[in-house]
């Protein structure tokens, strides 16, 4: 596993410092065993702040995070118990197209990857920065509203397609469409979610979350782009 410079417009100096973070981080916290918007939230720190800076902004979003999960989930089963209540989530606002999703049996979430890189190479850029400034304020309520935001938007498009491989296609075209960046952030951002809500969906879905078999976790961390010695 690595980093991808190219997509955070970091030169090699800032991608080591960027690994070394996460190595530092991977011990201060070592209980933190499974978070994949970590790689990205360091690298887009590292933008604007100091190597110390970006780490001790890190730890304190971490250390938010410790029981109410405002911006990460810690381990495996708590980010796909976030996963299933996006799904659930989805399916209260915008039925359609949350059926028909389900009716084409996609392998994985199709929101999955995108939330887990926090929408670098997903969006625009300068979209991208817009929404991990929120992400920064709000937390993690922001990849609701964003979800939500593309599934409205491009809702024609994704009950046309026929196959999970054309709703992926569908739904990555919304997203880096450039005509459609404001009308993605303006629903987004009209939409209102509490956070007991959120709390509400976690303790609804905890019972009907799948038991994965070890080989299905193994291939989950596995995908998980975490830049320390610890996944190598």
């Amino acid at each position: 596993p690595g980093l991808f410079p190219a997509q955070h417009l970091l030169n090699p100096q800032a991608v080591v410092v960027a690994s070394r973070v996460l190595c530092l981080l991977s011990h201060a916290f070592p209980s933190l065993d499974y978070c994949p918007m970590l790689p990205d939230t360091v690298c887009l720190l590292l933008i604007y702040l100091s190597e110390e800076e970006t780490f001790y902004a890190v730890s304190s979003m971490i250390n938010k995070s410790v029981g109410a999960e405002w911006y990460f989930r810690s381990s495996l089963d708590s980010y796909r118990l976030f996963l299933q209540s996006l799904d659930d989530f989805l399916l209260s606002k915008l039925g359609r197209v949350a059926k028909h999703c389900v009716s084409l049996d996609l392998a994985d979430n199709p929101l999955a990857q995108l939330f887990a890189r926090l929408f670098v190479s997903f969006l625009p850029f300068e979209t991208t920065l817009r929404v991990f400034d929120s992400f920064l304020l709000d937390g993690n309520k922001v990849l609701y509203r964003i979800g939500y935001a593309l599934f409205r938007v491009g809702q024609k498009q994704l009950l046309a397609s026929c196959t999970g491989t054309a709703f992926q296609q569908a739904l990555c075209s919304t997203a880096l469409n450039p005509s459609l960046q404001e009308e993605i952030l303006k629903t987004a951002f009209a939409l209102k979610i509490r956070r007991r809500d959120m709390a509400a969906w976690d303790i609804a879905g905890r019972d009907r979350l799948p038991v994965l078999t070890p080989r299905q976790g193994r291939e989950m961390l596995r995908s998980f782009v975490y830049y320390t010695p610890r996944y190598q």
